[in-house]
């Protein structure tokens, strides 16, 4: 499916959202090198966009892809993996803009709520996600490879 730029405010009318291609796979495994600590590879990427009810977005400014959205689609509920911004378009709206975009297209299909894990020492996502809405409800203890805990959150959508 392909996904109308989104206009206002967020971000310029140059910019655009779109699905994910496999042309994109080196500039997104390039932008997640620079924004996360434990990015995927291009191989991990190219299942994920194949995967069933992947939820795999770009956020695209006229010199490349400058943000990221991974998730995982099933039966009301959407589990988010990866948003991601390119630290030159930070503060821009571009996650913002892919956050409202996926909500925007998904409550029609039945969106119900949102899940994620973030860092506990990410204090700048989870300002992100607490933001949008998102409320923490619970702690995974030794989430990642390097033992550091995930902060679980959540978002209750209503249509």
């Amino acid at each position: 499916m392909e996904y109308t730029p989104v206009q206002g405010r967020l971000m310029s009318e140059k910019n655009r959202i779109r699905s994910m291609a496999v042309a994109d796979l080196e500039a997104v495994t390039r932008l997640e090198t620079i924004c996360l600590q434990d990015g995927w590879s291009p191989g991990q990427w190219k299942t994920e966009l194949n995967a069933e009810g992947a939820v795999v977005l770009v956020a695209e400014a006229p010199n490349g892809v400058v943000g990221v959205f991974s998730g995982r689609w099933v039966a009301g509920e959407l589990e988010i993996f990866r948003i991601a911004t390119d630290p030159g378009f930070q503060r821009q709206g571009v996650a913002t803009t892919l956050l409202r975009t996926v909500i925007r297209d998904y409550v029609p299909l039945g969106l119900k709520r949102m899940l994620l894990e973030v860092r506990l020492s990410n204090l700048e996502a989870r300002a992100f996600y607490k933001k949008n809405g998102f409320n923490t409800c619970g702690i995974r203890k030794g989430y990642y490879t390097d033992g550091e805990d995930a902060l679980l959150m959540e978002l209750q959508v209503s249509s």
